[in-house]
């Protein structure tokens, strides 16, 4: 979370159980921003844990023209979390690449706290 950079003035860092996380993130204009090393080109399986205090919503990661979908579940309360697979992206060489998440159905947003995307090399 951090490392992250916020597009919009509501979301932002804040602490939950001694750890980072996204929190605040209600309004579904705001976007989040981050700049990724892969250091070898393939397909990267993503992952992110987050938690859904208010009901369930859907975010959107975006890298150039691919876009993954996900289903955040509700969770019991904030310092719940899950982890939520969002699917597969392909980088075809090494470097740094942006990321954007945001919320992939506006109609519907309910808040979300995003705790880390996680990226596996298959």
């Amino acid at each position: 979370p951090r490392q992250a950079v916020f597009e919009g003035d509501h979301s932002r860092v804040d602490s939950k159980l001694d750890r980072d996380v996204i929190g605040f993130w209600d309004n579904p204009n705001e976007r989040v921003h981050w700049l990724i090393r892969i250091p070898a080109a393939g397909q990267y399986a993503v992952r992110g844990e987050f938690s859904a205090g208010m009901g369930s919503s859907e975010i959107a990661l975006k890298h150039g023209s691919e876009t993954l979908q996900a289903a955040i579940p509700r969770t019991a309360d904030w310092d719940g979390t899950r982890f939520v697979d969002l699917g597969h992206l392909r980088f075809n060489r090494p470097g740094v690449y942006h990321l954007i998440l945001q919320a992939a159905d506006f109609k519907n947003w309910r808040p979300v706290n995003v705790y880390r995307l996680q990226f596996a090399h298959k």
